[in-house]
């Protein structure tokens, strides 16, 4: 079989859900306004600098503080908007004593609980990068408007969405191979390129969905777990299908991502790397019985 044939076929399958993903793009263009509390000289330039700049019109959706020596009256005034309704979140920064001490002075347990905080050993290096990816999780469904709006926030959010759409896919891949259960990961899938695409600006039109369709034809993810059937390794195999449905979703995220972000349409043909990565990720399972000549197509 072509990719060109399990493009179209991957189309058909995909085509009830490509309305949806469109109104993605509407999704993203919410406004989403983070507020910056005084604090940490250093804490808080890096803020300034990870988020960059966006609109502040609306309720307030994210609220953040770094500690600094005036700790009381920062806590309570953090408090106070957690109070009202607002998300927030302390970035307590150093060793992780350091950090127990910060939670005792703002006051968590009483004031605040313990996932009112991002804790991290430094700012830089992946202490930077789990700040990003811990502010855009606290967004929730906010962070794709954050993304569009704050470019220089676009790196976080992009990782994670794709590290989001990832589990979801392998929880469904190590739970069911039911043809309903592959449906659900192209979904996942098909949700977060769009999701990308919105990011970016580039609405998720015709086009891009066909595009789309013709990645998970020609493989990410729903062959690799649709072969272990009922075979493979009794045992192993729904952290196999897992795992094969976490590879692939992730490395489809990363794609879009990169493709995306550098201005590009998402395919520009069938990235072989690609899926020669994903091929070779099945082929070294146990009980994967790949068809070597359908992995080599493209």
């Amino acid at each position: 079989m072509s990719v060109l044939s399990r493009g179209l076929g991957a189309m058909m399958t995909v085509r009830p859900y490509v309305q949806r993903f469109i109104d993605v793009d509407h999704e993203s263009k919410q406004t989403s306004a983070i507020s910056l509390f005084p604090g940490d000289d250093a804490g808080t330039r890096f803020l300034r600098d990870l988020l960059g700049h966006g609109p502040d019109i609306g309720e307030t959706d994210l609220v953040l503080w770094v500690p600094t020596d005036d700790i009381e009256a920062g806590a309570e005034a953090l408090a106070a908007r957690k109070h009202q309704g607002t998300r927030v979140r302390a970035l307590l920064i150093g060793s992780p004593p350091e950090r127990r001490e910060l939670e005792r002075a703002i006051g968590v347990g009483s004031r605040f609980e313990l996932s009112d905080t991002i804790q991290v050993s430094s700012l830089s290096g992946i202490g930077a990068r789990r700040a990003g990816l811990e502010i855009a999780r606290a967004l929730g469904d906010q962070a794709l408007a954050a993304g569009r709006q704050r470019p220089t926030f676009r790196p976080s959010v992009g990782e994670w969405m794709v590290a989001r759409a990832a589990r979801r896919a392998a929880a469904v891949g190590a739970a069911s191979l039911a043809v309903s259960g592959l449906a659900v990961i192209s979904s996942i899938q098909m949700r977060m390129v769009a999701s990308i695409a919105a990011m970016f600006d580039r609405e998720l039109g015709a086009q891009s969905a066909a595009d789309a369709a013709v990645i998970l034809g020609a493989g990410f993810g729903l062959r690799g777990v649709a072969r272990f059937g009922a075979r493979g390794v009794p045992m192993a195999g729904p952290l196999i299908r897992g795992g094969i449905a976490y590879t692939s979703t992730r490395a489809l995220g990363e794609l879009a991502y990169l493709r995306f972000s550098g201005g590009q349409p998402l395919i520009a043909g069938i990235p072989a790397p690609a899926q020669s990565a994903i091929d070779k990720i099945i082929e070294r399972l146990p009980g994967a019985d790949v068809d070597q000549s359908e992995g080599s197509e493209g």
